[in-house]
């Protein structure tokens, strides 16, 4: 599933969930343009936020997705 797509809604990102059970972060800038693989929630919500501290687009409900999964889980 996808929770953002890069160019929509101006994001630099494109992260999914891949069927192997982990989140990625394709193409990723800051992977050198290799796909990150993110094993946890908290490791998602970190990495996006590095991203934003880079000055890359990532839309607000990226971050709401991720702490809505953090929140359910405990």
């Amino acid at each position: 599933m996808s929770i953002a797509r890069r160019g929509c809604d101006g994001s630099d990102v494109y992260v999914y969930e891949h069927c192997d059970n982990f989140i990625a972060c394709q193409w990723c800038s800051l992977n050198n343009g290799n796909t990150k693989a993110l094993f946890t929630d908290e490791e998602a919500l970190e990495h996006m936020a590095e991203h934003r501290e880079k000055r890359h687009c990532v839309p607000d409900y990226v971050f709401d997705h991720f702490r809505d999964r953090i929140k359910n889980e405990h």
